[in-house]
């Protein structure tokens, strides 16, 4: 039987401050909806408990569709998120080719 390698752990408060305050305010953000889908707030271990791990997982996630939404505009993925946070890039309907 294969032998899984024992994971290896990424502590949360071992990240620069920046990205450990990004994780946690982001966990809050996700644990304030589960929450209310939930009907109660959760407490360590409740099925709708938000972890460090989960929140992680939605980050990454989130980071591969902004990559892939730039890579489609033909832009690399720097340029893309200054453009969007400068205001330079907006969002908008494709042009109907007739």
């Amino acid at each position: 039987m294969a032998q899984h390698p024992t994971p290896r752990v990424i502590r949360a408060y071992s990240l620069p401050v920046q990205q450990f305050d990004h994780l946690k305010n982001y966990q809050r953000s996700l644990q304030f909806a589960a929450d209310a889908e939930a009907g109660t707030p959760a407490r360590e271990g409740d099925a709708h408990w938000i972890t460090n791990s989960q929140t992680l997982a939605h980050i990454i996630h989130h980071h591969g569709l902004v990559a892939t939404v730039a890579v489609r505009s033909d832009m690399h993925v720097g340029p893309f998120v200054s453009a969007l946070y400068m205001g330079d890039l907006v969002a908008g309907q494709p042009e109907v080719q007739l």
